[in-house]
């Protein structure tokens, strides 16, 4: 995941509002969000099949989100390196940051989120550094908070291509209408940012782009795979989901679907 979007309005009647956009190697296989976890109940996300973690997950019993983007900063060594898809699943389920374990990880930006608190947890692999965000709008990219964060100059990816995303993305969505997400469809329920996260008329290949379509050194071909707009107020979550951004084709995900019985609203 390469962009998140953060919205908060301790005073609206849906208090954060999250818009993921996840980049990732177009041949790398995963599962659309759902239940893929019986260990751990509630928690629907989409699944990475390499690793078997994830990059955004949904608590909706509590009305908690995490969700993931990788970091710059000093890589884990490959013997003690862990998944870093395993972390949105932990800290979605309640159980927080282990910070013994974070030297087995590489470096990456977690955003944790319910209706009264967002946090960003930031690990370079050498220090983590932990901010809420207040009030406002917040953009998140790999080179951190509002693209600022980034004090490593030999990183694979252009932290400037990353500081023009978030020059120009951030006015578009300050002059939008917030949504205030209820019942109908998504593009009624988030009819205001819609335009900007199905990528704002961009080229894939324009270095502001928030959807995306590159090719590195290797050739390999980088890709924007799916878009996540998530509404968390009252103690509840509500999940929008396309595997096709530029289509604007998208479904709403039934978290309470993970829940016991007695646990659904």
């Amino acid at each position: 995941m390469c962009t998140a979007i953060i919205s908060v309005d301790p005073g609206a009647r849906v208090p954060v509002l999250l818009a993921a956009v996840r980049d990732e190697l177009a041949g790398r296989a995963w599962d659309l969000p759902g239940a893929h976890w019986p260990d751990r109940p509630g928690i629907v996300a989409g699944r990475d099949r390499a690793a078997g973690g994830t990059w955004l997950a949904v608590q909706a019993a509590d009305g908690r989100v995490a969700c993931l983007l990788n970091g710059f900063g000093r890589g884990c060594p490959g013997a003690a390196r862990r998944s870093r898809g395993e972390l949105p699943l932990a800290v979605a389920a309640g159980e927080g940051l282990d910070r013994a374990r974070l030297p087995c990880y590489d470096p990456f930006h977690l955003v944790t989120a319910d209706t009264d608190t967002v946090v960003l947890s930031s690990w370079d692999g050498a220090a983590l550094r932990t901010r809420r965000l207040g009030a406002g709008l917040h953009l998140i990219v790999n080179s951190g908070l509002e693209g600022r964060d980034d004090q490593h100059p030999g990183n694979p990816t252009s932290p400037a291509d990353m500081a023009a995303r978030v020059a120009h993305f951030r006015p578009l969505l300050l002059a939008a209408p917030r949504p205030d997400p209820d019942d109908g469809t998504t593009a009624e329920a988030w009819a205001g940012w819609l335009p900007v996260v199905e990528g704002g008329g961009l080229a894939p290949a324009d270095p502001r782009a928030l959807l995306i379509r590159r090719t590195d050194r290797e050739r390999r071909v980088f890709r924007s795979q799916s878009v996540s707009l998530l509404a968390i107020g009252d103690g509840t979550v509500r999940y929008d989901f396309t595997a096709a951004p530029a289509t604007g084709t998208w479904h709403r995900v039934p978290v309470d679907a993970a829940l016991p019985m007695r646990s659904r609203r």
